[in-house]
């Protein structure tokens, strides 16, 4: 036997020994840290919370996207049975599963702090379903173990591979692989032997597949002291599923990343942002995806409405929220207000307030000022087109920006001054008929019809009633009482030309009784 064999056997039998005291030496993850222990029946998994809590939360995943999440009081049985909602068997194939516990004690109130550091009271792990039925992670796969062998010094090898495990053989086709593992339990062992207070000890384990039987295949990274895999890469995931490039940027999906986290996938990709109930919260799930559609955040834990869209094409600083707090929308990036609507181009500037409650009592828009309220309407294409609505003291005015004093106020007491010409609607409130209409085409009631309508009714034809302390349309009183004044003076002119024909007929009474008197005193 040459040197090199002898040596490449001596290094085997030393990493093979030193696996084998490594695994005697400290548990595997089902034998240290577990919080709770996992029991399998035939159509059931079912699970004894050995850690204290104030609840427990349940989420499987398994083949075709199936997704199970429920949550347990404290004390209560936690189980999962393998029927889905319609109460068919579950499918076969890999299933895994995690339990998250709150902590123990009354739900607490989230405060301005956030606590760092904590271990969330959380395990997870995996079991197999083959023809409906659970397989057990009690079988585990064996094997023998090689005699210790110790080499107290280096050991190279030049010019060739190194396999270390049970299935090893002799002529091993290595193919472009440097070292190979080969048996069927795979581990990498990290132990720190550091004994001083200064330097870190935490051991590590690089664990490929479970050793249970109907366990997952997986490349896992694992906190070998509390049994956690910190990291984990599942078989048969996609490839670039994880892409770290030379710059540092991330992918995922992408072999080609871009900015620092690239998340790449052919139907809206998705970030979820999780609160689970372990550390004394409630739960809250929130998305951040986008697609063809519209970028958006979804509240999957409130039936998943969308309350936040961008859709694709929106213009440049089409939202933007600067230092002081001010809201630009196509503003650029200088709002000059607290909401700030801009824009350009032909398109037109508008602010809709709408409810379709139909709701009436409720403001559909409120200003509030600690001070006095303005609300300002400018044209800034000349000078002087600045008109403003404010409240002065107890009044509300309506002015212009340069105007000494206001051009319409209302009191407190409802009383209006308008230092202005009143103009209202015009003729079309008049009742009955349209204004001016008595000179046109009017049946006009005669004066003697107008007056026992007037004392009969305690109002005027035209104008209607008047109760006192009720409001009035001004508009339509105003119209009514020129309707009754145009009609005034037809009667008027009525008169007059009654007055001149007796006038007349006086005047030719006079004239007839002159010839009499004449005639008699001729006679005489």
């Amino acid at each position: 036997m040459n040197l090199r064999r002898v040596a490449l056997i001596v290094f085997v039998a030393c990493l093979v020994g030193g696996i084998a005291s490594a695994q005697v030496a400290r548990p595997s993850l089902g034998e240290t840290a577990e919080i709770v222990e996992l029991d399998l029946s035939p159509d059931l998994a079912s699970w004894n919370v050995r850690a204290s809590n104030s609840g427990v939360t349940l989420r499987v995943t398994g083949p075709q996207g199936f997704v199970h999440e429920a949550s347990f009081a404290s004390g209560d049985p936690v189980y999962f049975e393998f029927i889905d909602e319609s109460g068919a068997t579950l499918e076969d194939g890999l299933y895994n599963w995690e339990i998250v516990l709150a902590p123990a004690g009354s739900v607490r109130v989230r405060d301005e702090s956030v606590q760092t550091g904590r271990i969330i009271p959380a395990q997870s792990g995996q079991f197999r379903i083959e023809s409906g039925l659970a397989v057990s992670p009690d079988l585990r796969e064996g094997g023998l173990r090689a005699r210790d062998i110790i080499h107290a010094d280096d050991v190279i090898i030049n010019g060739g591979s190194l396999c270390v495990g049970f299935d090893c053989i002799n002529g091993e086709s290595f193919g472009a692989d440097t070292i190979r593992l080969k048996e069927n339990n795979l581990r990498i062992h990290f132990d720190d032997t550091s004994n001083s207070a200064s330097f870190p000890t935490t051991n590590w384990r690089i664990v490929a597949n479970s050793q249970n039987n109907g366990g997952g295949s997986f490349f896992q990274i694992q906190d070998a002291d509390t049994g956690r895999g910190v990291f984990q890469v599942d078989a048969n995931a996609p490839s670039n599923s994880l892409r770290v490039d030379s710059g540092g940027d991330v992918g995922l999906g992408t072999s080609n990343p871009v900015v620092e986290l690239h998340i790449s996938d052919g139907d809206t990709p998705t970030l979820r942002l999780e609160q689970n109930t372990s550390s004394g919260f409630a739960a809250q799930t929130w998305d951040v995806a986008g697609n063809e559609t519209n970028f958006f955040v979804r509240d999957a834990t409130n039936g998943s409405p969308l309350p936040f869209k961008i859709r694709p094409g929106a213009d440049n600083n089409a939202l933007v929220i600067d230092p002081d707090g001010n809201i630009g929308m196509g503003a650029g990036t200088s709002p000059g207000a607290s909401l700030h609507v801009l824009r350009g181009s032909g398109a037109s500037a508008t602010l809709r307030v709408e409810d379709t409650g139909g709701d009436a009592i409720l403001d559909a828009m409120e200003l509030l000022n600690a001070g006095e309220v303005r609300f300002a309407l400018e044209d800034t294409s000349a000078a002087n087109r600045r008109w403003e609505l404010r409240t002065t003291g107890p009044n509300f005015q309506f002015t212009r920006d340069s105007a000494p004093s206001a051009d319409m106020a209302i009191d407190v007491n409802g009383n209006m001054t308008i230092r202005g010409n009143l103009v209202t609607g015009g003729g079309g409130a008049c009742d009955p008929g349209p204004c001016d209409g008595v000179f046109i085409d009017y049946d006009l009631e005669s004066i003697e019809e107008h007056s026992a309508y007037m004392w009969e009714h305690k109002h005027l034809w035209g104008v209607g009633p008047t109760p006192e302390g009720e409001p009035l349309n001004l508009t339509k009183k105003t119209t009514g009482i020129l309707h009754e004044l145009e009609k005034a003076h037809i009667y008027i002119e009525q008169l007059n030309n009654n007055l001149k024909s007796k006038d007349q007929q006086i005047e030719d009474l006079q004239a007839r009784l002159a010839r009499l008197e004449s005639l008699i005193n001729s006679e005489k």
